[in-house]
């Protein structure tokens, strides 16, 4: 079966495929920006990235098609931050879940700590660029 889904988001209107998803394990390469620009949904704040977060699916933010949509990756992470109250123990989470993503997009279940390495640095700039509110 998959092992991620790319802009899985609407799963979060079914129940049983919520359910089914969380329960395999299976990561959501999640958008918010893209998802807000392509109406997926209407608004930042409606996005369903912190419901799926706190039912348990796992999200990886990712960013979509960058040279049509004029975005950048930190634009995710700002909006998962400013919108959904994400902090720093939720990024590293997240920061987890894409070395997952991009294990499994290389093939490899060699050692990867050089992905790891430069997935976690991107993290701690992100979290040091948004200021963090608890």
């Amino acid at each position: 079966g998959a092992r991620r889904i790319g802009h899985g988001i609407q799963i979060v209107r079914d129940r049983a495929v919520l359910d089914f998803v969380r329960g395999r394990g299976v990561v959501l390469e999640v958008c918010p920006h893209s998802n807000e620009l392509t109406n997926a949904f209407p608004s930042e704040a409606e996005h369903p990235l912190r419901a799926l977060w706190n039912a348990g699916v796992l999200c990886a933010l990712c960013s979509d098609a960058p040279g049509v949509f004029a975005s950048l990756l930190s634009d995710d992470y700002e909006i998962a931050q400013r919108v959904h109250g994400f902090g720093p123990a939720e990024f590293r989470e997240v920061a987890d879940l894409i070395c997952e993503v991009l294990d499994g997009l290389q093939g490899s279940n060699g050692d990867n700590s050089s992905v790891e390495e430069a997935v976690a640095k991107k993290v701690e700039a992100l979290t040091a660029r948004f200021p963090i509110y608890s």
